[in-house]
């Protein structure tokens, strides 16, 4: 498939030439023509506050930041989170052996251990501290979105921890009255209802958006495991999802819920073939008021709660009687461990915005967190000190996977500065500092310059520190196979980057260069019998992101994107593990009618990186192509029905499984690799009314 790869690349540039000849004649457009070439310009004066919590224009904002619309996400076939973030150039995802997802940003993801990238739900933050990761909102249905607006580089001047290597900002829709339903392979469904109501008079608006989602998910058959065992895959996924939204005046009240249950996927032998072994649960609850003291300044207070609870269902470790090397027993029913949590935080912030001071806009801000673990409960039938069998039973407090004394309290100082210094020239200087009562302190500062010498072309300019705090496994996990580290520190990067965009109307073109440093990066090395979390000494990474938008015609879009990312571990000088140095997305996106739509969908992933003590080859990389049609039925104003083909040459797609940390003396699992995603259809049905 390399030479459709080739082929979409020369397409991709050669409409960049050409475009001015395939253009249609506004004066001899249609009313429908006119109508689609308005929404295509409308779209040049979309806002975005992600990067500097004011709205501006998304091209003027400092660094580069993409948005996902929900409406054009459908046309695409993107059923979900998890396959909107792959058009993101740079950005893919990788499933691990239980089937929580990975975010690989600019070439870099593992073998490093927590999240990198902030996952914000309409603006609130989802990360957990225990973990670091929001693996929650992934499987959320792609009808609900609004959309999704993702800073590429750090964003922790303004976002503070987990805002590493990228922020993503999920927003969820509030101001539609709608009915879902999708059905597809392996018996997966979906549905959802969305509504809301406002009285413009009393300046008052209520939404509700909920969603639930079911597959069984592909049976895979992989192996051999550790113990040499074959089987299928328990690739199971559910989802409920509930956002409730209240304004009135200057006052937001939000409500979030979201919960995912997914199967064993390439664990060990599971339990039960066909259910449902681990949950997330995020609940969360805010409420936000805006002061207006003046034209020039005004506060606003947010304060919340929020709840993450996890739950993993008696999840093997390793088979029925069968030795445990590093252990040296053998247990009857094989090793057995369930394991819940429940982690809660309070916060509350207040930011101001300062426009008083001529071509300025200051905002300072001040936050407060307290994270705590309220509850941790473990069974298993091992004991954790000597790993004789034992029967089942609920562990000691004393030997937890986690300590559930764990908690953390963060206090934050924001200050930035936009000076428009000339009417073409903007700069953006910010600080945040963050306390935290277990791992210090930590500053990050940014510097960005915005130039606009001409109506089509933007350059930009930044450097950025950002950092990330170890998680509560990091430094306090006591489980079977990996001991925590209280020594270890956080995580920085230093990213520098410049940007160049050119927008006419019909054509969008933006590069991207970017170099970072990446200090103390957390990993796990081996210990005795167990492992534990260290620091290494980091990486590097360096590479481009090229984005065109070509209109072809009035009713034919071209879009795409190709990125090449260079790394190298400090540590051994090699490539990073899991490095991924080339992806590209590309589509074409025809109306031939005011009641149908096809979108072709292609994208391309280069090899990965094996580590060096790995001897097996690099992981391939593959091609993928999808296809949706969109159907409007002009006499039933509001439907709308889909049908879809993901993977339509059925490709051979895997994402990498590692070496076990006690490599060679324990065998090296799933040797080639878990594979994801077959050739698959689906179709959709939606009425707004």
């Amino acid at each position: 498939m390399v030479h459709i790869f080739r082929l979409l690349l020369i397409c991709f540039f050669l409409f960049s030439g050409s475009a001015a000849t395939c253009r249609a004649d506004p004066q001899n457009l249609s009313e429908e023509d006119e109508k689609e070439l308005d929404q295509l310009l409308l779209a040049l004066d979309k806002h975005t506050a992600i990067a500097t919590k004011t709205k501006m224009n998304a091209d003027y904002i400092p660094g580069m930041v993409t948005v996902l619309y929900g409406t054009d996400l459908e046309a695409r076939g993107k059923r979900n989170i998890m396959e909107a973030l792959t058009l993101v150039p740079g950005l893919d995802l990788n499933l691990g052996s239980d089937g929580t997802p990975s975010l690989v940003s600019r070439g870099i993801g593992s073998p490093y251990i927590s999240a990198t990238s902030m996952i914000l739900l309409n603006g609130t933050p989802l990360n957990t501290t225990l973990f670091g990761f929001a693996t929650g909102v992934c499987n959320m249905p792609i009808e609900q979105i609004e959309r999704i607006e993702i800073i590429r580089g750090p964003g922790a001047a303004l976002y503070g921890e987990f805002a590493y290597s990228g922020v993503i900002n999920i927003i969820t829709r509030e101001e539609e009255n709608r009915l879902f339903a999708n059905m597809g392979e392996n018996k997966s469904y979906s549905g959802g209802a969305m509504t809301h109501f406002s009285d413009n008079a009393r300046d008052f608006h209520i939404s509700l958006n909920s969603s639930f989602s079911d597959t069984e998910g592909p049976a895979h058959f992989g192996g051999p495991d550790a113990y040499g065992n074959y089987g299928n895959s328990n690739e199971m996924r559910e989802s409920a999802n509930g956002f409730l939204t209240l304004k009135y005046k200057d006052f937001t009240l939000l409500a979030n819920y979201v919960e995912e249950g997914a199967g064993d996927f390439y664990a060990i032998q599971p339990v039960a073939a066909d259910h449902i072994a681990q949950e997330h649960i995020y609940k969360n609850i805010e409420a936000r008021q805006r002061l207006r003291l003046s034209a020039d300044l005004d506060f606003q207070l947010k304060t919340g709660w929020q709840e993450y609870t996890y739950e993993l269902d008696k999840r093997r470790l390793s088979p029925p009687e069968t030795l445990v090397p590093l252990s040296g027993y053998t247990y009857p029913d094989g090793v057995l461990a369930s394991i819940a949590s429940t982690e809660e935080k309070f916060f509350a912030c207040l930011e101001s915005s300062w426009q008083g001071l001529a071509h300025h806009n200051i905002l300072a801000g001040l936050s407060y967190n307290h994270i705590e673990l309220a509850d941790v409960g473990q069974k298993t039938n091992i004991d954790m000190v000597s790993h004789a069998p034992i029967p089942w039973q609920e562990t000691s407090s004393a030997n937890l996977f986690v300590d559930k004394e764990s908690r953390r309290d963060v206090v934050s100082v924001i200050l930035q500065d936009v000076y428009n210094l000339t009417p073409l020239l903007t700069l953006t200087m910010g600080i945040r500092g963050d306390h935290y009562s277990d791992v210090g302190d930590s500053f990050s500062p940014r510097l960005s310059a915005v130039w606009h010498p001409h109506e089509h072309h933007i350059f930009k300019a930044q450097a950025a520190r950002a950092f990330r705090p170890p998680t509560f496994m990091e430094l306090y996990g006591s489980e079977m196979v990996l001991q925590g580290n209280p020594e270890i520190k956080p995580e920085t990067i230093d990213t520098y980057e410049v940007g160049y965009i050119y927008r006419k109307p019909g054509r969008t073109a933006k590069l991207t260069l970017f170099y970072s440093r990446l200090n103390d990066l957390i990993i796990t090395e081996a210990n005795g019998v167990l492992g534990h979390y260290t620091n290494s000494n980091g990486a590097k990474q360096m590479g481009f992101e090229v984005e065109l938008e070509q209109e072809i015609l009035a009713n034919l879009r071209f879009d795409g994107n190709l990125s090449y990312a260079d790394t190298k571990d400090m540590d051994s000088g090699a490539e990073v593990v899991g490095a991924i140095p080339w992806q590209a997305n590309a589509a074409l996106i025809y109306h031939p009618a005011p009641w149908a739509a096809l979108a072709c969908q292609y994208r391309f992933v280069d090899r990965r990186q094996r580590a060096a003590d790995d001897p097996r080859d690099n992981l391939k990389g593959y091609d993928k192509v999808d296809l949706t049609l969109s159907y409007f039925p002009t006499r039933l104003e509001g439907l709308t029905w889909r049908v879809g083909v993901q993977n339509i040459f059925n490709q051979d797609i895997r994402t990498p499984s590692s070496l076990p940390l006690h490599y060679p003396v324990t065998p090296l699992s799933y040797p080639d690799d878990f594979e994801t995603q077959d050739r698959t259809w689906w179709t959709h049905c939606s009425y707004q009314f």
